[in-house]
């Protein structure tokens, strides 16, 4: 997974929404549901705490086209700790 600050559409991205910053990642087409657990928690401990919110967004191609659609979109808020 790579960090940008650029949107794409047709991009998956994980993105964490904390205080005093937002960190946006790139995800692979082959992502798994562990690696982004994984990325979930090596950047909420390193920098910025617990993150506020967390939205996650995984396009992929239209079936029998080059379009493209989104496949899952998530958006939650976490409660205060």
């Amino acid at each position: 997974m790579t960090p940008t600050s650029v949107d794409e559409a047709g991009t998956s991205r994980l993105r964490l929404i904390f205080d005093d910053a937002v960190t946006s990642l790139n995800l692979g087409p082959e992502v798994t549901y562990g690696e982004v657990a994984r990325a979930l928690s090596e950047i909420s401990d390193a920098d910025h705490g617990r993150p506020l919110a967390i939205d996650l967004t995984v396009w992929r191609n239209k079936r029998g086209s080059a379009a493209l659609e989104i496949l899952w979109h998530r958006s939650i808020s976490l409660p205060a700790t």
